[in-house]
């Protein structure tokens, strides 16, 4: 029931901010009562429905505060990982990060297709998914991947396109964060993801 709820809302079978029935959850997820009671304790529990007596269930509301204060976690803990990447990452390590970036901003030279598109959006994921993952910390990246699911109903729900322009600012931004960490230099990767963030923040707030 927990994740058949979160395909039918990423799906867009369910809205954000929509009241429904257990009765109509069991109807879009196809999970049996039982099950989906349990699952809706633990998708209350992440934030993602609020349970209101005599009311029913609201899914979860895109309103300014929950962007904000997603955005703010979000920021929070890349600020952080780009910090002890710059600090404690193998120079081989960030060095074939550095290369990857160069090699895929060079291909962003070519016609920008729905295919090489996604393929950026996969790339953009793995790249501050990376930098979380190198705290060593799973209660940290726990907490990042559920708050990702957040980030991307708010993307879902306040969609915008992304140009060829866009994509090549967002990838020199990364270079950015990228050579202060070749260069040890903590202060510097910190305000470059800070600055990269905020562009994402705008977006979403149709800034």
């Amino acid at each position: 029931g927990y994740q058949r709820f979160k395909e039918a809302l990423f799906n867009r079978r369910i809205a954000p901010g929509q009241f429904v029935s257990q009765a109509e959850l069991v109807g879009v997820t196809g999970v049996q009562l039982g099950p989906m009671r349990e699952a809706v304790q633990k998708l209350e529990s992440e934030g993602f429905l609020k349970v209101m007596p005599k009311r029913g269930i609201q899914v979860v509301e895109i309103t300014l505060k929950m962007i904000r204060d997603t955005y703010s976690a979000q920021l929070m803990i890349e600020k952080e990982a780009a910090h002890a990447f710059a600090e404690y990452a193998p120079d081989k390590a960030i060095r074939a990060l550095e290369k990857a970036h160069v090699e895929f901003a060079n291909r962003m030279t070519l016609k920008l297709t729905p295919a090489l598109r996604s393929e950026f959006h996969r790339f953009d994921e793995s790249f501050h998914l990376g930098l979380v993952k190198a705290l060593d910390n799973g209660l940290v990246l726990e907490f990042y991947n559920r708050n990702r699911e957040r980030l991307r109903l708010i993307e879902l729900s306040h969609p915008y396109v992304l140009t060829d322009v866009m994509i090549q600012a967002v990838l020199d931004d990364h270079l950015t964060i990228i050579r202060a960490c070749v260069e040890r230099d903590t202060p510097r990767a910190r305000q470059a993801m800070q600055r990269h963030l905020a562009v994402g923040l705008k977006h979403a707030l149709g800034i």
